[in-house]
């Protein structure tokens, strides 16, 4: 039979290996069946006797009595030796060659072979022994992953937190400031200047707050970027061990390797998505946050306005009529129309400076729009049909609404200016507002803030919808 070999695992190398068993089994049969029984003539010894005849007289049979009876060299009897020789040239003559020989080996072989269960059960052992440790390998991948998800996920908490408690306390700021103006007694102790740095410290917390936003922002994308480097360290880590436990072979190793890196990255991009989407809202909801502000704001100084006129009004009826000679109101109408034409000096210098500062803004507008187009070009974010259907669709109809509602108030500033060459009071009247309200310092700080105002939701606008 030859050494015992253990053949390789899989049911075609089995059958082989069951084919060549029964085949040796089959060819030692033949060649047993083959083998004569008795010593071959050519070995110098007597012979065996095949025929085992009763003898019918004493211990030699009729051919060996006849033999002793007869006279040597009478032609007659039988020679034994010449018998012999004669016998084994006859076997020589019929003694078949090898190849003879092989030839019946191989035909004396059965047509029909019948597999049987032969040697022991190593290699099943060997396969379970291998698939328990896969089994356990892949086991141990998921739980790594679901173990690093569980650690990472307090991070993602304890950023949201943090930024959760920074914005209550940036609102307590605003809403202290806010109390200084609440009352309208505390309000009549309050410039004009005043309520502008009021306000200029509410756009400082609303920087802070956008400031946040953004740390968070990076936090987060930080965090990601880690769990992408973490998430692929294990995975090669454990391709490599599949591959050495060998129960796969190591196209299906990798195979498996890739499809779990392909639901692990769907999950990457949902959250990448996430991540942008929460920027977007926060920074949304702090401009709607510094709007409602702007708002509460401009009301209050509305109000201060009109404490101020009302206040005004009182002094004024508390003066008594001038008791006065011709001369004097002569001289009265003269100051009187002198300080018109001041006032009306004053007026179109004022005007001229607002509709300057008005076209800065609109040419401010028109250069935002183009740089954006170019941005977006440069990014290749949209195609140049989507850019210019954004940017005639939506930013230039922004513009041409911020530029008509700036010629309205232009116009609306300018009759204004006008109505008080027509009435002596409100002539009076409007040099002590303008005395207030029209100094270029403000009137520039107005124009910047709402300049900021309405370029903060021209951006909103873009964004955001």
């Amino acid at each position: 039979m030859g050494e015992v070999h253990i053949v390789p695992s899989g049911k075609v190398y089995r059958q082989i290996f069951d084919a060549e068993v029964q085949l040796v089994r089959s060819l030692d049969a033949a060649r047993r069946r083959s083998i004569q029984y008795g010593i071959p003539l050519d070995s110098g010894k007597i012979p065996l006797v095949k025929n085992l005849d009763p003898l019918s007289r004493g211990m030699l049979s009729h051919r060996q009595q006849m033999w002793i009876e007869g006279m040597p060299n009478d032609g007659i009897t039988e020679n034994p030796v010449f018998y012999r020789e004669t016998k084994i040239s006859a076997i020589e003559k019929n003694k078949e060659t090898d190849e003879e020989i092989a030839a019946r080996e191989v035909g004396s072989l059965t047509d029909i072979i019948v597999s049987e269960k032969t040697g022991s059960d190593i290699i099943q052992r060997v396969s379970q022994r291998r698939q328990k440790l896969h089994l356990e390998e892949l086991m141990k991948l998921q739980k790594e992953l679901a173990d690093l998800s569980r650690d990472l996920e307090p991070l993602y908490l304890e950023g949201g937190e943090t930024l959760l408690k920074k914005l209550l306390t940036s609102d307590e700021k605003v809403q202290q400031l806010f109390k200084k103006i609440e009352s309208d007694s505390d309000l009549v102790t309050f410039t004009i200047q005043d309520l502008w740095k009021l306000w200029d410290d509410v756009i400082q917390q609303s920087l802070q707050r956008k400031e946040w936003i953004i740390e968070l922002d990076e936090a987060l994308k930080k965090l990601e970027w880690k769990r992408t480097k973490m998430v692929k360290d294990i995975l090669k880590t454990y391709t490599l061990s599949l591959e050495k436990i060998s129960f796969l072979v190591p196209c299906d190793v990798h195979r498996y390797i890739d499809k779990q890196a392909m639901m692990i990255n769907q999950a990457f991009l949902a959250n990448k998505r996430a991540v942008a989407k929460l920027y977007i809202n926060l920074i949304e909801a702090n401009l709607k946050w510094e709007k409602s502000l702007r708002l509460k704001w401009e009301d209050r100084v509305q109000d201060w306005k009109t404490i101020q006129r009302e206040s005004f009004v009182q002094k004024l009826n508390g003066l008594k009529p001038p008791t006065c000679s011709k001369k004097e109101v002569h001289e009265w109408w003269s100051s009187f129309q002198h300080l018109n034409e001041e006032i009306d000096s004053m007026h179109v210098k004022h005007m001229k400076q607002f509709r300057m500062l008005y076209e800065n803004i609109c040419l401010e507008c028109l250069a935002e729009i183009d740089k954006l187009r170019e941005e977006l070009l440069f990014s290749q974010v949209c195609t140049l049909d989507e850019v210019n259907y954004l940017v005639n669709h939506k930013l230039l109809p922004l513009a041409g609404n911020l530029q008509r509602g700036i010629e309205e108030e232009l116009d609306h500033m300018d009759i204004n200016c006008h109505l008080p060459m027509s009435n002596p009071w409100r002539s009076w009247q409007s040099e002590q507002s303008c005395k207030v309200n029209f100094s270029i310092s403000s009137c520039k700080e107005q124009l910047t803030c709402g300049k900021s105002m309405k370029l903060a939701s021209l951006i909103r606008e873009v964004f955001f919808r």
